[in-house]
């Protein structure tokens, strides 16, 4: 049996619903030698029990259950690290689907241009009603790519990428600290640590990410514990970064911060949001005049919702975002595909 090109690794956990969709996107592809790895974040409920019937016959595929106590889909994604055989590594999540000629589309680039460290693919968003994909998922465009992922104009899908595998086990992998953002993080140390890598703007859209309401931000489903974790990793990106760079982007850095505090100070009690604001290194910063109104911005709302005065501080929340929108907005646009692709007739078309 030849050695596999190309080792997909899938984290899972729950998706009774979803992971066989996924693992048929699997199935179909052009490319049939490859492995997929997927690790089971010990579910509760039949997801290991149907992949484990669906790859029975199929020595491509490979279920493990976490073998770490650390949960969540970091240390699944590491731990497929460790077991990938392939020289090439790239990531799925449980519900999302490679098209047809994913893995040979990327294979024949790759081999246009070796020893890159990792390479950059196109990846878009779907729409789980109709399947139809409109939109591309990041912005490879832009010149600089950190300047992309810190300034939220360009960057990247977990999926959009395929890297060597040395590169990886040479001590790049994910954070199994970060449950939020951690795909971010992950690729900003990828980009800090090597400028060998390739974009191929040119590819064709390979791998659909689904498009989930819950996954929207909201000022109602933020717990402390979530707004810890991302305000966590931006403070490692931000550890990360050289004087220079610090400098650069204190700005928007600043900005992301902000942006998650505010949603401990209009939904969490005082000690939670000062010790948000504590760890996010913003108690004792000095600030812009701009910077400072925000900050006391912030206080204020924490201060009304504790004292219940809702209203009041929906007021005050529309003032602050009149006079700062532009600064608060995500300035990442979705880029619109010329042309929609229609998801189940790409599978009808290969099956």
């Amino acid at each position: 049996m030849l050695s596999p090109k190309i080792s997909i690794i899938i984290p899972l956990y729950n998706r009774s619903n979803l992971i066989l969709e996924t693992l048929d996107s699997v199935i179909i592809q052009t490319t049939k030698n490859f492995q997929c790895i997927i690790i089971d974040d010990h579910s509760t409920d039949n997801s290991f029990a149907l992949v484990q019937n669906y790859i029975k016959n199929d020595k491509r595929f490979i279920l493990k259950k976490r073998i770490s106590k650390i949960k969540g889909a970091p240390k699944c994604r590491n731990e497929g690290i460790d077991s990938a055989i392939s020289n090439y590594i790239m990531f799925l999540d449980s519900d999302d689907l490679l098209d047809p000629i994913c893995l040979e589309q990327r294979l024949v680039f790759i081999e246009q241009v070796l020893n890159k460290d990792f390479y950059v693919f196109k990846v878009a968003l779907f729409n789980p009603e109709n399947y139809q994909a409109h939109f591309l998922c990041g912005n490879m465009n832009v010149k600089n790519d950190l300047d992309g992922f810190i300034n939220y104009t360009g960057g990247w899908h977990t999926s959009s990428t395929v890297f060597r595998k040395n590169f990886l086990k040479n001590n790049h992998y994910f954070d199994e600290e970060a449950q939020s953002w951690q795909d971010v993080e992950f690729h900003i140390r990828a980009l800090l640590k090597t400028k060998n890598y390739l974009k191929f703007i040119t590819s064709q859209p390979d791998v659909y990410v689904r498009i989930a309401d819950h996954s929207r931000i909201s000022n109602t489903n933020w717990s402390y514990q979530k707004i810890f974790q991302r305000i966590n990793s931006i403070s490692k990106i931000e550890a990360i970064l050289s004087f220079e760079d610090k400098k650069k982007y204190q700005k928007q850095i600043f900005l992301f911060y902000f942006r998650y505090l505010e949603f401990s100070a209009r939904n969490l009690n005082l000690v939670e949001y000062s010790n948000l604001k504590y760890f996010s290194k913003l108690k004792n910063r000095v600030f812009t005049k701009s910077e400072f109104v925000m900050i006391k911005y912030l206080d204020l709302q924490n201060f009304l919702q504790r004292k219940n005065y809702r209203q009041i501080g929906s007021i005050v929340y529309r003032i602050i975002r009149l006079f700062y929108s532009k600064q608060l907005a995500f300035p990442q646009k979705k880029i619109k595909l010329k042309q929609a692709i229609l998801i189940k007739a790409r599978f009808r078309q290969y099956n």
